[in-house]
């Protein structure tokens, strides 16, 4: 029998370890994400972007067993992961672009955040860390939800908001 409020742990813990399939890394055809790859944002990028990227990176060090480098520039080369804000998309969408390299592009850093969190998506049911060739933009239902936090006394730690924010709301 669960104790009470063990729950809790489970729903702070953002990203689930070891993720990867070993068979799975053999049979999924497509771009392999390997140490040698980076995560690239903007250096002028926002505090929202920049915790995308940070979010990105976490998730390839505990569920893909990937280590990745963060670093900025202001455009991006092979064996990147490039996340930037593009105004020019339709309101509430991000595009993923796969390649020699991943550009995820959203139309503000909120849904270039959503974006990283599609392509968390796209690995996982991959169970590695490969994904194939793409070039795909989705715009989001809702643009605001009310929520809540689903915590003992209105409380909203840091993972759990980030849990919140990984289910598009």
């Amino acid at each position: 029998m669960e104790h009470p409020l063990e729950f809790e742990k489970k729903m702070l813990q953002v990203h689930k370890p070891n993720r990867v399939n070993p068979a799975a890394l053999e049979s999924v055809e497509g771009i392999r994400i390997t140490p040698e790859w980076k995560i690239v944002y903007p250096a002028a990028s926002d505090i929202v972007l920049v915790n995308g990227a940070k979010d990105l990176q976490d998730y390839f060090q505990v569920s893909m067993n990937v280590d990745l480098a963060l670093e900025t520039a202001e455009e991006s080369g092979e064996k990147t992961i490039f996340i930037t804000t593009d105004n020019s998309l339709q309101p509430r969408s991000f595009r993923i672009q796969v390649s020699d390299r991943i550009v995820i592009t959203g139309v503000d850093p909120r849904y270039t955040a959503q974006g990283g969190y599609a392509l968390e998506d796209i690995l996982n049911m991959n169970e590695a860390p490969v994904i194939s060739p793409r070039d795909e933009t989705k715009q989001m239902r809702f643009s605001m939800r009310t929520i809540n936090g689903g915590m003992h006394d209105e409380h909203y730690p840091d993972a759990h908001l980030q849990q919140i924010a990984h289910a598009g709301m």
